[in-house]
């Protein structure tokens, strides 16, 4: 009878972490549905997303020569270069690598999910939360990796 009176406590203890506060879905289950809310950062979510994709492996994008003339850094290792590289104008006719006025229409959710050709082939499917999370990036400005404020003394 005990445990079952505990169990709620326990669980409300792993949801919300140990001073209170909820602890992170994983990032599938983030961006599972589309229209979530929740902005994806550049260098937690879309980084490691292309590593997990291959995009920035040595046999693509993240050769010391790139490909189809986009080159990322080899497995994300320099983020601010990778967001430069990804928000640069494309040098194909194709369209842009990041669209912000319309997100579907960027080449990096086109290519990566064969909506147009991609010598890298299908990466991830329309309506995956791959798909999803980059579409929200792009939505929300392509924000790049954040600078961290210095702190002044007094503000602490």
């Amino acid at each position: 009878m005990k445990i079952v009176l505990l169990l709620p406590l326990v669980l409300a203890g792993l949801v919300h972490g140990a001073h209170g506060q909820e602890v992170g879905s994983s990032v599938a289950l983030r961006f599972e549905q589309r229209n979530t809310r929740d902005i994806p950062d550049f260098q937690k979510h879309v980084v490691p997303l292309l590593g997990r994709l291959g995009c920035n492996a040595a046999n693509c994008h993240g050769s010391f020569q790139g490909q189809g003339g986009f080159q990322l850094s080899l497995f994300g290792f320099d983020f601010r270069a990778d967001h430069s590289a990804v928000t640069a104008d494309a040098e194909s006719r194709d369209g842009l690598r990041i669209n912000t006025r319309d997100a579907a229409q960027s080449l990096l959710v086109l290519k990566p999910s064969r909506q147009l050709d991609h010598e890298g082939g299908m990466r991830f499917k329309q309506g995956s939360w791959e798909h999803h999370l980059l579409l929200r990036w792009i939505e929300s400005g392509a924000q790049g990796a954040r600078r961290k404020k210095a702190v002044r003394q007094g503000d602490e």
